[in-house]
């Protein structure tokens, strides 16, 4: 398989991937109604650029986990897709909560916007956003560790902080979830639960490494002598 036919199969799955989110919100809400009314808008670039903050947030996570045997098969350009796609997601994912806000805001005023932005508890409902809302916290120190990894401070520790990453997917994971009906409508269920359990699984074997690395640093017990 050549190198070009390899990157044209990695970015149509890619594409396949993204476009599961928008098929999902249509089988939903159909475009006839969403078109010609301001808050379906509103609404639907809400849920679009929820789901797609996922999608992205799992592959980008996936990847990562997988860098240096994807760079041996695929070439280093899949590295600095990774890097660019970082900064995509973390865009995204500020949107998100974005037009949640501008929803508010021409549906109930100015207040109900700005309390888009403080984590609740109550009602239930609330404490599902408020998953979203330290997601937003975690993804963002994570992706600035990353941006500014040639710093002094954050060349021997930005790995820490990229860890949040994860934490983040978690939150996320909940927060869809249990925030709406979109996440529970095919095909978009099918994609959730296949990238939960294959990040899950890139933790565990993050894990797993770790310890064996761990294991080979500390030191042997000494043997007693006779």
């Amino acid at each position: 398989m050549s190198p070009g036919f390899k990157k044209f199969l990695f970015y149509f799955v890619w594409v396949v991937l993204l476009l599961i989110g928008p098929l999902t919100i249509r089988r939903n809400t159909p475009l006839r109604l969403i078109l010609g009314d301001e808050l379906l808008i509103i609404n639907f670039l809400q849920r679009f650029t929820g789901l797609l903050a996922f999608t992205l947030l799992a592959i980008q996570i996936i990847l990562g986990s997988l860098m240096p045997r994807l760079i041996d098969k695929l070439g280093g350009w899949i590295f600095n897709f990774h890097q660019a796609e970082g900064l995509w997601v973390w865009g995204i994912i500020l949107l998100h909560p974005a037009f949640f806000a501008l929803l508010n805001y021409t549906n109930s005023g100015l207040l109900a916007a700005l309390l888009t932005i403080i984590p609740r508890f109550s009602p239930s409902i609330e404490l599902w956003y408020s998953f979203g809302k330290f997601a937003f916290l975690l993804i963002t120190t994570a992706v600035l560790a990353g941006y500014f990894r040639e710093k002094p401070f954050l060349r021997k520790h930005w790995r820490k902080f990229h860890i949040l990453n994860y934490f983040g997917f978690a939150f996320v994971a909940v927060h869809s979830y249990f925030s709406g009906t979109d996440t529970w409508t095919a095909p978009f269920s099918w994609l959730y639960w296949v990238a939960v359990l294959l990040v899950a699984t890139t933790i565990l074997l993050r894990l797993n490494l770790l310890r064996k690395r761990s294991a080979q640093i500390l030191p042997k017990p000494a043997v007693p002598s006779r």
